[in-house]
């Protein structure tokens, strides 16, 4: 059974071939978005782990609506737009051969970047409201910064925000960690959900801590490091926290079997 999956998943990402082309190009342009990668093994890890589910047969339809998409995108030359698609197509695919539960297939959602747009919602507002906040505690205690436009200016030089600063990008890492966390507990989806919203939330404060921390570094004459430690190194930081916390609370609670019983015989959980 394993192997026909595996060969149904190579088949898959053979369709979607000039989707996650794109997704790659995307990725090695824009090191904003290369946080989509934590989620490449934690989707393998869930799906190797399922055991088999019953088969939908709206598994089938999501799987053609997915290839109908990719290819209407494809025929109007806008394969960015077709990057959805991808993880509808592995959601599609777990319930058309009953693979694994929708809602460990859902992870694949996170496998794509947050788009730009919506990064552009809170921008320049959000990220330069962090750097104010930064630069204005640590300039009472005595530090040489000024705040000009979404750059602040030291002695050491100069450290940019972008929108890829705000914190929704750490909001959305942080909530498909969360959503791997309860995968990990094999929790209900209303459990998924709840603790994807919790963990989401702690973007911004992260994303504000980030930033003074950066700018401290910039601060002490290290305006290379300032930028590193915001991207990548806050989201790295903030992904081997994530999974590390994951695994804890797997081994917290005895691991519960798909119909919803636990190893030791007890009460079920929602489906």
């Amino acid at each position: 059974m394993r192997s026909r999956a595996w060969l149904q998943a190579l088949a898959l990402c053979a369709a979607f071939s000039p989707v996650l082309v794109e997704l790659a190009a995307h990725m090695q342009d824009e090191a904003w978005a290369r946080y989509v990668l934590v989620f490449i093994p934690l989707v393998a890890i869930v799906l190797a782990r399922e055991s088999t589910a019953a088969p939908r047969r709206d598994g089938l339809l999501l799987l053609v609506a997915a290839l109908g998409i990719e290819l209407f995108c494809l025929a109007g030359s806008t394969t960015r737009m077709a990057r959805p698609a991808f993880p509808l197509a592995i959601l599609g695919l777990c319930r058309a051969f009953g693979l694994a539960r929708g809602r460990t297939a859902v992870l694949a959602f996170w496998l794509v970047p947050l788009p730009w747009m919506v990064l552009k919602l809170t921008s320049p507002d959000l990220e330069r409201t962090w750097l104010q906040l930064a630069a204005g505690l640590l300039s009472g205690m005595g530090a040489e910064l000024e705040v000009q436009r979404s750059s602040l200016r030291g002695a050491a030089g100069v450290l940019g925000v972008q929108a890829s600063d705000s914190g929704l990008r750490l909001a959305v890492l942080l909530s498909g960690l969360g959503w791997y966390a309860s995968l990990r507990r094999n929790d209900s989806l209303a459990a998924c959900v709840r603790r994807a919203l919790i963990w989401g939330a702690l973007g911004l404060p992260a994303q504000a801590l980030g930033t003074l921390l950066a700018v401290a570094v910039l601060a002490m004459g290290h305006s290379a490091a300032a930028r590193a430690l915001l991207d990548p190194g806050l989201w790295l930081v903030l992904a081997l926290l994530g999974v590390a916390r994951s695994e804890q609370l797997a081994r917290q609670r005895p691991q519960r079997h798909p119909d919803g019983v636990d190893g030791t015989g007890g009460s079920r959980t929602p489906a």
